[in-house]
């Protein structure tokens, strides 16, 4: 159910943010920032710019809010302190021995990832159109809201299925 409402959420705010994007994107026209600057702002950098903006925002709430979670001293065995990072490489590497799901979510996770990684790269140029200038984050939008019907269901059907 946590990992439902997680990626429901995230794609919740995913879909609100593509087209706040958009909205910058058509708002703000292309150009330099002043007379005679060879620094452009605006069109298709808005939604970036504004996201650096957001960005800026985040890490000043971070600094005044967040604490450091330095985790559970003495998880190893009781002595105080931390696990070397050879033990926590072999606690790894041990885990991936004894449960083979743990180790064949390694390839899925990477096939999936590259799969995403692609298609965000070629998505934007194969519509690109010199006619009808496509709305890419209405697109982008669309894309999120198709990803939260998935992780929905997903969420509703996965104790059915097994």
């Amino acid at each position: 159910f946590m990992f439902g409402l997680m990626y429901t959420i995230h794609y919740m705010v995913a879909i609100a943010t593509g087209f706040i994007g958009q909205v910058a994107a058509d708002a703000v026209p292309f150009g330099p920032i002043f007379e005679g600057s060879f620094i452009y702002a605006g069109g298709k950098l808005a939604p970036f710019e504004l996201a650096i903006l957001c960005l800026i925002v985040a890490a000043v709430l971070i600094a005044l809010f967040f604490e450091e979670n330095y985790g559970n001293s003495g998880s190893q065995g009781g002595s105080g302190e931390s696990p070397s990072l050879m033990d926590n490489i072999a606690s790894g590497a041990s885990l991936l021995a004894k449960d083979r799901r743990v180790l064949l979510m390694c390839p899925v996770v990477a096939f999936f990832e590259a799969a995403m990684f692609t298609f965000v790269y070629y998505w934007t140029p194969s519509l690109d159109s010199e006619a009808i200038p496509p709305p890419h984050g209405v697109i982008f939008s669309l894309f999120m809201m198709s990803c939260m019907c998935g992780a929905s269901a997903a969420t509703l059907l996965g104790d059915h299925v097994r």
